[in-house]
């Protein structure tokens, strides 16, 4: 686990995506609209690793990222995929907690829900 994630935030955060949002490439300017379980992944912040899946099979091995927890009135979770290829923000003081993606075409956003572990 990094040592910027204190305990209490240790763990499995999945995220699911609700809306796409493509500001370059083919679709720019596209939205997208995703049913139910059609696309999300999971943040560990124990191990350092996530994971895609598409309605519920894995889509992706896991990737390793690093994960900060950024507190000072702005409670969040930012992981960085280590190509810098996607980073995630996720909300820790929403219920449910939000998180918004951003990727070298789009911008994903959905609910995350979370999973604690020990440490």
């Amino acid at each position: 686990m990094s040592p910027t994630v204190p305990n209490a935030a240790a763990g499995i955060y999945a995220c699911a995506t609700s809306t796409v949002s493509y500001w370059a490439g083919p679709q720019a300017g596209a939205s997208e609209t995703l049913e139910p379980g059609q696309y999300e992944f999971h943040v560990n912040t124990v191990t350092g690793l996530a994971s895609a899946y598409e309605y519920g099979e894995t889509i992706a091995p896991a990737a390793e990222v690093t994960v900060s927890f950024r507190p000072d009135g702005l409670p969040q979770l930012v992981a960085r995929y280590a190509n810098d290829t996607f980073i995630v923000r996720i909300s820790l003081d929403e219920t449910p907690m939000r998180f918004t993606g951003l990727g070298p075409y789009s911008v994903l956003s959905g609910i995350c829900y979370f999973e604690p572990q020990a440490s």
